[in-house]
């Protein structure tokens, strides 16, 4: 059950880069879904070895987390995501959004 579902995902990507689509947007928020997304899409990547894609990785703050977490796993992480995907010659970014305290 378990392959059929990631067998599903990576499908989706390619639905998705069959249409034309060629910038994915991951919004990231450092859980365990976005995770997987993030690990199967770099997978993606790497077994169809697009040469026209761009990722942005974006990263929005609720400032409820614990900032040693937020600042440490939810940073490093998308810091060697991006650079990895840099290592691919994917066009890699992240975007960090932080709002006033005063928004939240």
């Amino acid at each position: 059950m378990l392959s059929s579902r990631v067998e599903s995902a990576l499908e989706s990507f390619d639905w998705a880069y069959d249409i034309g689509v060629n910038h994915f947007f991951l919004a990231y928020s450092g859980g365990k879904d976005s995770t997987t997304v993030a690990i199967l899409l770099y997978e993606w990547l790497l077994s169809r070895k697009p040469t026209d894609i761009a990722v942005t990785v974006i990263h929005n703050d609720t400032l409820s987390e614990l900032v040693n977490v937020e600042l440490s796993w939810v940073r490093e992480f998308v810091d060697n995501y991006v650079n990895k995907l840099r290592e691919l010659g994917i066009v890699a970014n992240a975007i960090y959004l932080v709002p006033k305290v005063v928004d939240t």
